[in-house]
């Protein structure tokens, strides 16, 4: 995780305007830190990332107030990945934030905290993980929108409307397996693989001209 913290901040670092919040930036044991990914089909599928990538990327630290965010745009068509980072003074006294960390404590980490979609079931919406960790404390859960906890469905949508905070500016986006892998490395044998991409229907078969 500490390769991932550097290539962040190495990022940030394209904008001057960030740059002193760089040098306050706490130590990574010091800080309290939610991650959060929308879990897609990966581009180039290996046995570490298993099949998935990263659509959307949330790094908070608490600590600091900070945010980093990297976003797929067009994945299936024409995949373009953009990033963007700042600090959004009073991030850490949100409520949907303090919600979420009670509501971590009531579930085991690692777990999927969902109810389980049938097997051929039609794909419902993608798989979301969020990971908090303080003080060598790791909790990391993994969720779909199927009957789940409202504390994580209201902790989803305030994430995802960080993207349009005027306080975040574009930086230096990182490789998609550095977000996914340590994800997914934790997660149990019921984290359904992604679905594929939408493909083109095959043509139609050619008629056999009759003479």
């Amino acid at each position: 995780m500490k390769q991932l913290i550097l290539l962040l901040l190495s990022g940030m670092v394209l904008t001057s305007c960030f740059e002193e919040t760089i040098e306050k930036e706490a130590p990574e044991q010091n800080s309290h830190i939610i991650e959060f990914v929308t879990l897609g089909f990966a581009e180039n599928p290996t046995d570490k990332n298993k099949g998935f990538g990263a659509f959307y990327y949330c790094y908070l630290n608490l600590t600091t107030d900070s945010v980093f965010i990297q976003q797929k745009i067009n994945p299936i068509e024409q995949p373009e990945t953009f990033a963007w980072a700042g600090t959004i003074p009073g991030l850490s006294n949100n409520s949907e934030l303090q919600n979420y960390l009670g509501a971590a404590k009531q579930y085991k980490s690692g777990e999927k905290i969902s109810e389980p979609i049938e097997e051929g079931a039609n794909f419902c919406g993608p798989t979301y993980a969020i990971r908090n960790y303080k003080a060598g404390v790791d909790n990391i859960h993994y969720f779909t929108t199927n009957d789940l906890d409202v504390r994580y469905v209201q902790v989803k949508d305030f994430i995802l409307s960080l993207r349009n905070k005027d306080q975040l500016k574009p930086v230096n986006t990182i490789d998609e397996d550095v977000i996914v892998v340590p994800i997914v490395s934790v997660a149990g044998s019921d984290l359904r693989p992604p679905p594929p991409p939408d493909l083109p229907p095959p043509p139609p078969p050619v008629r056999a001209k009759i003479r």
